[in-house]
């Protein structure tokens, strides 16, 4: 028995945090309650019950499954970040940049490949229509006109 890790007994499942002096400081895995110290020989009669607590040996669906959440996460976190940015600016400036365009079509495409032709069409229509108007826009924001 080592610490981290996880066996059961009476079916609950407890978590090793800490062994000193011939007792387990063990935490419940399926109720929130405070971590408990169990003497050694009461864990030793699970001892043929222990589980690695982290399972490395993730199989390719897992790993994608990862991926997938991990990149629509940060692609999402970056675009609200990019939304506040263009809140606070002016409104033809950042939000109809040619950087702007490059950065959210970009994290569409990362985040929901299926959405990026119809994002990046309407995305591009609305700046098109916009340099037609009186003001135009700043393509090359944070310079000038």
């Amino acid at each position: 028995m080592k610490a981290n890790d996880i066996f059961r007994r009476n079916g609950d499942i407890l978590r090793i945090l800490e062994i000193r002096n011939g007792r387990c400081l063990c935490i419940n895995c399926n109720a929130a309650c405070m971590p408990v110290w169990i003497l050694m020989d009461e864990i030793e009669e699970c001892a043929n019950d222990v589980e690695p607590v982290i399972d490395t040996n993730m199989n390719v669906w897992q790993k994608q499954v990862a991926h997938e959440r991990f990149t629509t996460m940060t692609c999402s976190i970056i675009i609200v970040i990019s939304l506040i940015l263009g809140y606070y600016s002016s409104h033809r400036s950042f939000m109809h940049s040619i950087f702007a365009i490059c950065l959210f079509t970009s994290m569409v495409w990362i985040a929901f490949k299926p959405l990026t032709i119809a994002f990046a069409v309407g995305y591009l229509s609305h700046i098109l229509l916009e340099l037609t108007n009186k003001k135009g826009v700043q393509l090359l924001f944070p310079l000038k006109k």
